[in-house]
């Protein structure tokens, strides 16, 4: 460490010896650069504040019924896109920026320089700040206004413009799905048209028509066994009854003797065969089975009598056969017909199935064309609903919270700091002024050096007497140096402090 200062030390006794020279080359770079900064042309900046309300009252009324843009990505993609070639030249011919006497190379760069400059900044709560910095304040006024003038302009012309793109899209699709329904369904009008008897029915296609027909045809068989079973019954009923069931008292006694065996039955089911109950059941049925074998005897010697053709009994049996007869010839004949319609499905069996398969077809593109035609048709609709809303009002609202002013102070260069900059550079340039002459023309200072430098002895040293008036030369020489030192700092500061008032002295000269 020691070392290490000690070499310090020794770099700065060697640099001393060209103090002069830099101190003239740290006045020079500090008269230069600050005559640079006072020449720099005074930059005024012209900013405006401006709020977009993306709230609005129709909002939730529309809700559902028409398109609600994203209001907020709208904004964002507005600043974005505001500083467009077409934009920017509008923004500068408005501003008085002479674009007609520019050569293409030059007015290129004019419009790269303006796109640079115009910043747009967000500040949060939908608060946009918009800046720009010229050497003219007057331009740098119309600029921001004119930025702020297109933005506001842009964001219903944007609005309106995707609006009507998309109706006039919509408008297109509907009319050519319109002419897409129509030839549609008059495919399926004649196809209709041409396949008339085989076309499917209400009940179902094909397989399903020859199920129910051959379903059809198995009730009307049962129904006509059973309607031949109740023609012979009547049939039969209409010869000279002498059949004991005729007789009153013996079909109560049937009844008798049927509801005493179903009793016994469900006895039987709960209880075993020794059950008091089911024995004196038993012998009940006994006694009345008996009873009857006698009253059967005695009606078939004798008792029974024959039903008179002209009694009212007879006649009503004979209508009842009369209507079982001719019920018999209707199942008949719709059997026959059930018969030839199965025939007649199983023998068009191919054309009916080949029929059904175009007609779904059809019908399945009918119906895709009609449910997309409804959709373009609500979504026109919707637009043209949408476009009302916002021709009825900007969903963006601009509100101006600072409008662009003529700047009357600059904003800019901030001579102040370059000032100082230039101060402590001069410095640092002074300083390596001296080192680098240093380096250039080395001297050994103490013997220690002399010995490291030549690798010999040294055997004796010869001191400088100094002289009072040496000293007193000396002295001054170094009050001197402290003396310009400290008029060029103090020179620095106020030349820093003085920086915009100076430069606007020197401006006004020139």
């Amino acid at each position: 460490m020691h070392e290490v200062i000690d070499r310090l030390l020794m770099e700065l006794r060697s640099a001393w010896r060209f103090r002069w020279p830099a101190l003239g080359i740290a006045w020079l770079v500090a008269l230069g650069g600050w005559a640079y900064v006072y020449s720099l042309p005074n930059v005024y900046e012209a900013h405006a504040k401006v709020h977009v309300d993306t709230a609005s009252i129709l909002r939730p009324l529309l809700n559902g019924l028409a398109i609600q843009p994203d209001l907020n990505q709208e904004v964002q993609l507005l600043t974005k896109t505001l500083l467009n070639r077409a934009n920017l030249e509008q923004i500068a011919r408005k501003s008085n920026l002479d674009l007609g006497g520019l050569s293409p190379a030059a007015k290129d760069a004019l419009l790269r320089s303006l796109a640079q400059g115009i910043h747009i900044q967000g500040l949060g709560q939908d608060v946009y700040r918009i800046s720009y910095a010229s050497t003219d304040p007057a331009t740098a006024q119309a600029v921001v206004q004119q930025v702020l003038n297109i933005m506001m302009a842009d964001a219903l012309g944007n609005t309106n413009m995707s609006s009507a793109a998309a109706q006039k899209f919509l408008q297109a699709q509907v009319a050519d799905y319109a002419n897409k329904l129509n030839l549609a369904e008059q495919a399926l009008a004649k196809f209709k048209q041409k396949n008339l008897g085989y076309l499917p029915t209400e009940s179902g296609n094909y397989f399903s028509s020859l199920q129910q027909a051959q379903q059809k045809l198995g009730e009307l068989k049962n129904q006509l066994v059973l309607a031949q079973t109740q023609y012979a019954a009547l049939k039969s009923q209409t010869r000279p009854m002498l059949r004991p069931d005729s007789d009153p008292l013996i079909a109560a006694l049937n009844r008798q003797i049927l509801k005493d065996e179903q009793s016994l039955n469900d006895m039987l089911t709960q209880y075993t065969s020794e059950y008091p109950g089911v024995i004196a059941l038993r012998e009940k049925l006994k006694l009345e089975k008996k009873q009857r074998v006698a009253m059967v005897k005695q009606f078939m010697a004798g008792n029974g009598q024959a039903a008179a053709p002209d009694s009212i009994a007879y006649q009503n049996l004979v209508q009842q056969q009369s209507e079982a007869a001719v019920k018999i010839q209707t199942l008949r004949q719709k059997i026959r017909q059930t018969e030839a319609a199965i025939a007649s499905l199983k023998a068009g069996a191919d054309k009916l199935t080949n029929v059904e398969a175009e007609l779904s077809t059809l019908t399945r593109n009918y119906n895709v064309t009609r449910k997309k035609y409804d959709q373009l048709l609500n979504r026109l609709y919707t637009a043209q609903l949408s476009q009302s809303a916002q021709e009825s009002g900007n969903p963006l609202k601009f509100q101006v919270i600072e409008p662009p002013i003529k700047p009357l102070l600059p904003a800019g260069p901030k001579r102040h700091l370059m000032s100082l900059v230039v101060l402590f550079g001069a410095l640092g340039a002074g300083l390596a002024f001296a080192y680098l002459l240093a380096l250039l023309k080395p001297v050994f200072m103490t013997r220690s050096e002399l010995t490291a430098g030549l690798g010999l002895p040294v055997i004796g040293s010869v001191s400088l007497a100094a002289t009072n008036t040496y000293l007193r030369a000396k002295r001054m020489g170094a009050f001197g140096f402290g003396f310009a030192v400290l008029l060029l700092v103090v020179g620095g500061v106020a030349v820093a402090e003085f920086a915009n008032h100076g430069a606007q002295l020197l401006h006004a000269k020139l």
